[in-house]
C-alpha cells in the first residue's frame, strides 16, 4: 500500500501513531490479499495519525 502522510523532517519526531484503515467496522476496504477494494471504496486508503506537538 502507497498511501502517505508527508512531515517536514524537524516532526519526524513528533509522529506517535501511524496506522493505514483497512475497514470502518462494517465495510472491508482491502480484499483478502491486501490490495484496495476500488470496485467500492477508493483505492486510497484512510490513514490516522497522531502528532505530539
Amino acid at each position: 500500500m502507497f498511501d502517505q502522510v508527508l512531515l517536514r523532517p524537524r516532526l519526524t519526531d513528533q509522529l506517535t501513531h501511524l496506522e493505514i484503515l483497512v475497514g470502518d467496522g462494517t465495510e472491508e476496504f482491502v480484499t483478502a490479499e491486501n490490495k484496495p477494494r476500488g470496485n467500492l471504496v477508493s483505492d486510497h486508503l484512510p490513514i490516522l495519525f497522531e502528532l505530539n506537538l
